[in-house]
């Protein structure tokens, strides 16, 4: 994650700016390894930007840390296509029939099945895919009921 981030000359001077001394590679590499704990360990995306709206930054370094913090989080989340998959799935089959209050099942970014219950489709996606990240979730109005299955599947 660090060399991904740190390619961008950018990047690199506005933490160097925050940190308001001069930092050698290996200092920045520790800043960049405690934001992916920080940004890896919220739960809830919009606890991280509290925090990061909180600190004493210039709007440009607040934005900065965002923007590397949302990196650092889907760089680091296995299911993150999946993830979006779903949500770009959602917003062109909210109103689509075929799918309302069903659990639609991702795997490796695409659409691959759907049924009225959770379990009998995720049982399916293990018995065709073995063993891989998952992103299941309801389509409705009301709120998501979403699993992340990673466990093997005896």
């Amino acid at each position: 994650f660090d060399k991904a981030l740190m390619s961008n000359p950018d990047r690199m001077d506005v933490l160097r700016g925050i940190v308001g001394e001069p930092l050698d590679d290996n200092k920045l590499g520790s800043i960049l390894s405690v934001l992916h704990s920080f940004a890896t360990s919220k739960p809830d995306q919009r606890d991280m930007i509290t925090c990061i709206d909180s600190c004493d930054l210039s709007l440009a370094n607040r934005t900065m840390l965002k923007d590397m913090s949302r990196e650092i989080r889907d760089k680091a989340d296995p299911n993150y296509a999946n993830r979006k998959a779903f949500e770009a799935f959602v917003d062109r089959h909210k109103g689509d029939a075929r799918f309302k209050h069903k659990y639609v099942a991702f795997v490796h970014g695409k659409y691959r099945g759907s049924d009225l219950s959770m379990t009998p489709l995720v049982h399916r996606m293990y018995d065709e895919f073995g063993n891989v990240e998952m992103y299941v979730d309801k389509i409705s109005p009301d709120k998501h009921e979403h699993m992340i299955a990673t466990l093997p599947w005896p």
